[in-house]
This record gives structure tokens, C-alpha cells and sequence, in this order.
């Protein structure tokens, strides 16, 4: 039986709280007279919205598909829809168009072991995935979480970390260039970190989010490492 075609649902900005310098993290919640909570995607989908004077944008849903009356977006300014949104904030004329993707099914692997890997922000659908797994954590093995960034400032999700961490999620954090401000955890690209989270797990399946090359790498590794790249997963 054929799907039903994706209905448009118009959307208005509930609350905008900054996350960086750069990112800010946005929710959307149903306009008036629409409705968003019979929405169905998977953690990590993309949605494709549509602001009025720009045209669509693809955006990765950044709330897990629990939370049924808001959707939330991590998004960065620049490019003429993330600029457009900083500009209007709660002015801002915005529609849910359609969803791309297929998302991490993370549902499909209950009682395996986790291993997400996010650079920069693509941290967004990953947030979303390890928010979903977190509320079940009794559902899954262990459940690790690799995350890079340019700069300690550049994490936009440190205020969830401590949250994570206390549903059982091991968090491991690094950056490419610490500076000076006292940064002591881990240095360099996330691929480096890859081999110890795969040695502390059994049989892991691999979410993985970030720039084309940054995955294409990731993947090489992860397979060199003795992981099935049937098991190394893509959200689009």
C-alpha cells in the first residue's frame, strides 16, 4: 500500500536558546491551526523546511521523535536560511515541507552495544539518537558517544553531557584546537578515538554524523578495526 504524500505543516518558533557563538538551538512548535505530533520519523531524520523569502533548507531533527509537540534544530549562522532565522527568531515564517532520510534505527539493535561518532555540527542527529537510547537505557548494552570539535566553545550540547552521562552513556569529548583556556580532554580527530571505543564494546553497531570526508574515513577505520560496514550506519 503506497504511502500517504506528506502533508505541509506550517511551524512558529517557540523558544531560541544559544548554544555557541554560532549555533543556536531552535524549537519549533505546530502554528496555529496545524499540528506536528502525528509526525513520525526516526532519531537522526532530516526534515527539509521551507522560510519564507529563502526557499528550503535540509536540516537534521535534533529532538528524539518522543517529544511528539516540538521539534527542535540545532542551527548554525550562516548560508542564507540559518542567517534568515537568526535575523527573524520568532518572527521567522516557517513550514515542515516533507522528511529525507532514513534516520538511525536504533530501534532495530535493542540489546547491542552503541557507538555514535558526531564532528562539529552534526552532533544534531546524533543528539537525537542518544536522547532516544538514554530514555531505554535498559533496552541497549553499553552506549558510547564520540564527539569532536574545532574548539572547546564549540560544543553546543555541554549542558546535556552531564545528563548522558548519568543515563549510563560513556562520553568522550575532543578537539582539533584547544588553545589556551585549560582544555584537558582529548586532542585531535574523533577517528583517533575510534579504536578504544570499539575495543570497550562487544559486537557494536556504528551511527555516524559529520562532513562526507569525516565519514568516509570514520567508516574505513571502523572497518579496519574488525566492525561489518553493514554495521556502520548513516543518517541519510
Amino acid at each position: 500500500m503506497p504511502e500517504s504524500p506528506f502533508t505541509t505543516r506550517r511551524l512558529r518558533v517557540e523558544s531560541v536558546a544559544r548554544r555557541t557563538d554560532s549555533v543556536w538551538l531552535f524549537t519549533f512548535v505546530a502554528a496555529d491551526g496545524d499540528r506536528i505530533d502525528d509526525v513520525k520519523f526516526e532519531p537522526g531524520q532530516v526534515a527539509v523546511l521551507s522560510v519564507t523569502g529563502v526557499g528550503e533548507a535540509y536540516m537534521a531533527i535534533a529532538s528524539a521523535p518522543d517529544v511528539r509537540h516540538r521539534l527542535e534544530f540545532l542551527v548554525k549562522n550562516e548560508g542564507p536560511f540559518g542567517t534568515r532565522l537568526f535575523d527573524l527568531g520568532h518572527e521567522s515564517d516557517v513550514s515542515l515541507v516533507r522528511l529525507a532520510g532514513h534516520g538511525f534505527p536504533v530501534d532495530q539493535f535493542w540489546g547491542r552495544d552503541l557507538l555514535f561518532v558526531a564532528a562539529g555540527t552534526a552532533i544534531a542527529p546524533i543528539r537525537a539518537a542518544v536522547s532516544h537510547v538514554a530514555a531505554r537505557r535498559s533496552s541497549f548494552g553499553r552506549l558510547i558517544l564520540v564527539h569532536g570539535v574545532r574548539h572547546p566553545h564549540d560544543l553546543a550540547v555541554d549542558d546535556e553531557i552531564d545528563a548522558w552521562r548519568r543515563a549510563d552513556v560513556d562520553v568522550v569529548l575532543t578537539v582539533t584546537q584547544p588553545g589556551e583556556n585549560g582544555w584537558r580532554g582529548s586532542t585531535g580527530r574523533v577517528q583517533k578515538l575510534l579504536e578504544a571505543a570499539v575495543r570497550a564494546s562487544t559486537n557494536p553497531v556504528a551511527f555516524v554524523c559529520g562532513s562526507r570526508e569525516m565519514m568516509d574515513e570514520t567508516t574505513a577505520v571502523l572497518v579496519e578495526l574488525g566492525m561489518d560496514k553493514e554495521h556502520i550506519i548513516r543518517n541519510y
